[in-house]
């Protein structure tokens, strides 16, 4: 029986032995330490993972660089001797027979942690400043037994974050990733998926490569989880240098998606990108969550639509889909929320070759974007415009500033103007690698007017505004270049074919009697506008002005029944427009057939579970001629 036990022991003693060499090989892995600092900073960061004993932990600095290395290598012992003394102290504990006590002496838990900044093995002078010795060469950091080398401002993801909200069929991707001294475009993602495992225990199996992922059917029911490598090219550009390798796991299994989207179908119109010289633009509504995210949106504006699909977790991976399905080349959208540009149209239209532009309008927290797709444009500039701000003070609009100022109800008109947040974005696009259209330029205006159902004449005003400034910059490029640009002017205009907006636009011209002018009396703050008017002028004089441009301008879309289909209203607002003169005029090669009414209604009205937004896209096949 002793003989038994004692065989027992040793194999016990056998398998303790070979943990702790496997632990303390796992250790010796562990060789680098990363430092990150920025000349412009006052502070930095260091980073290491310390194997020592029965610790195994990662340890992460934030340090001014003004403090001397004597101070940094205190708070490095300092906090390495608490985490090493608190595991003893847990060690010992569960040591003790029961009957002893279980308090352990400070004897029996302190630990020496001796730790030194080497350069070519010499200690560095403990008196010097951070700043004058972190980010050289040939640094190593000594932690007890434990010897870094020190690498700066290698790549490092900081933060990365998968969302909630997962679909079958639809592309997940981070919707936090933070990555310092490297870019997204050249770092590293794979994706592997698992059975959900309550006590995490997973089982990676990869699935795919790439900044997203769309999960398959099989894929149900599964966790997923992306790795990340950052890294860089190195200043000859020639090979990578890489940072650790960080991964995320999905919060969320993968759920099944809303089935067969409409677009889906018309995504069998764009099945590849076009060739040049004809291009492909999509200009579209996205509904942003701003105005989506309320109690007063889920039961009075879309009460139809379950509170999940109005979600903008659950929307965007609708509209991304969409939006990558069409093949584009340009894409002009609105109501675009300044997050989901920064952390979900950029970046996964980035991983499909677009670069983009974006302008909040004034005080709000949505606005406009411009997307190009860099194999057929190159970006030259970009501005912007607020029109309400800019009428008085900006010369462009001086003429058409007096023109309004001097019409009998100037003055309402002008205080309604500049209270709106209203923009207009343009971008200056130069063609690439296109025959006898390379380096020509394009103008793309962007825009979306004011929503009142009752201020047509202020939507009048705003066009006729916006149509100056793209005539002053169309202007403009022709001087500098000698050659006529191109001009697109998309988004959604709130105005319907039968206004005046409309007709300015496809006539060039509406007069001072245009009836769109008598929509101002529907204008509040109207009856104390005419009272001021009856007191102060004696005689009378027409209430609208007469507005006109020069920038022959044709809708690609002809008659359209709807483009905005809500429980409220049904009508068509949005628009492409292209210019048909100059030495290169475009022409139409196809537009894409939108929804019918049946499927539009199908779930009432828009959004629904299958269309993320209560407007639709419009994509439309340009050419120009280049005979």
């Amino acid at each position: 029986m002793k003989i038994r036990t004692n065989i027992f022991s040793s194999f016990i003693q056998a398998i303790n032995y070979i943990g702790r060499r496997k632990f303390a090989m796992e250790c010796q892995r562990v060789a680098t330490a990363y430092l990150r600092v920025e000349d412009a900073a006052d502070k930095f960061q260091f980073s290491f993972n310390f194997c020592h004993k029965n610790v195994n932990r990662q340890f992460n600095f934030i340090r001014f660089k003004s403090e001397t290395v004597q101070d940094f290598l205190n708070r490095v012992a300092n906090n390495v001797g608490k985490v090493v003394e608190q595991k003893n102290k847990r060690k010992k504990k569960k040591l003790k027979p029961a009957h002893q006590s279980n308090t352990a002496s400070a004897e029996d838990v302190s630990e020496e942690i001796n730790v030194q900044l080497l350069k070519d093995g010499i200690p560095v002078p403990p008196e010097l400043k951070c700043y004058e010795t972190l980010g050289h060469d040939r640094l190593r950091l000594l932690v007890c037994d434990n010897l870094y080398d020190i690498e700066v401002n290698v790549p490092w993801v900081s933060s990365l974050v998968l969302p909630d909200s997962i679909l079958a069929g639809f592309p997940i991707y981070p919707c936090k990733l933070d990555i310092e001294f490297a870019g997204r475009e050249e770092s590293i993602f794979e994706w592997f998926k698992s059975i959900d495992d309550k006590r995490n225990n997973f089982s990676w199996t990869k699935v795919g490569e790439g900044y997203f992922y769309t999960p398959l059917t099989s894929d149900i029911g599964m966790r997923l989880k992306v790795s990340c490598t950052p890294r860089r090219k190195d200043d000859e550009g020639i090979t990578y240098k890489e940072g650790p390798v960080v991964e995320a796991i999905s919060p969320t299994i993968v759920e099944a998606g809303p089935g067969r989207c409409p677009f889906e179908d018309r995504h069998g119109f764009t099945l590849e990108r076009m060739k040049c010289p004809s291009f492909r633009v999509v200009t579209y509504n996205l509904l942003a969550d701003t105005y989506v995210d309320s109690d007063y949106s889920r039961t009075i504006l879309y009460p139809y639509c379950p509170p999940y699909a109005l979600a903008i977790n659950y929307r965007k991976q609708l509209f991304l889909k969409e939006l990558m399905g069409y093949n584009a080349d340009l894409i002009c959208l609105q109501e675009v929320d300044s997050k989901v540009f920064e952390f979900d149209l950029t970046p996964v239209l980035g991983s499909i070759g677009f670069d983009g532009v974006f302008q909040r309008k004034g005080g709000v927290v949505e606005g406009l974007a411009c997307f190009f797709h860099k194999s057929k444009f190159k970006l030259v500039k970009t501005c912007s415009v607020t029109l309400g701000r800019e009428m008085e003070s900006n010369p462009v609009f001086a003429e058409f500033h007096g023109s309004v100022k001097g019409s009998r109800h100037g003055h309402l008109l002008l205080t309604k103007m500049a209270d709106l947040p209203t923009t207009l974005l343009v971008t200056i696009l130069r063609v690439v690698e296109c025959g006898s259209m390379t380096d020509h330029h394009v103008i793309i205006g962007g825009t979306h007017l004011y929503f009142h159902p009752m201020a047509d004449s202020i939507r009048l005003l705003q066009t006729g505004m916006v149509l100056t400034y793209l005539e002053h910059i169309a202007q403009e490029i022709s001087h500098e270049f000698g050659r006529k640009p191109t001009v697109l002017f998309c988004g959604d205009f709130n105005s319907t074919p039968d206004t005046g907006a409309y007709r300015l636009l496809t006539t060039g011209r509406v007069e001072v009697d245009d009836p769109t002018w008598d929509s101002i009396e529907l204008l509040e703050g109207y009856a104390d506008e005419a009272e001021r008017i009856e007191k102060e002028m004696t005689e009378p004089n027409s209430k609208g002005i007469t507005l006109s441009h020069s920038l022959s301008l044709n809708s690609a879309y002809q008659e359209l029944p709807f483009t905005n289909f809500t429980s409220g209203f049904v009508g068509c607002l949005d628009y492409i427009f292209y210019s048909t003169d100059g030495d290169n005029p475009l022409r139409v090669e196809q537009v894409v057939p939108l929804p019918s009414e049946e499927e539009v209604t199908q779930n009432t009205a828009l959004p629904s579970i299958v269309f993320p937004s209560d407007h639709l896209a419009l994509v439309a096949d340009l050419r120009w001629s280049t005979s």
